[in-house]
């Protein structure tokens, strides 16, 4: 758990930036 949150803010921002894409997309 101390990783994933160590990591939390990297995946958000790398879903973030999935999502912009995809939103980008359409």
């Amino acid at each position: 758990m101390e990783i994933l949150m160590e990591n939390l803010n990297m995946d958000l921002l790398y879903i973030a930036a999935a999502m912009m894409m995809g939103l980008a997309a359409i």
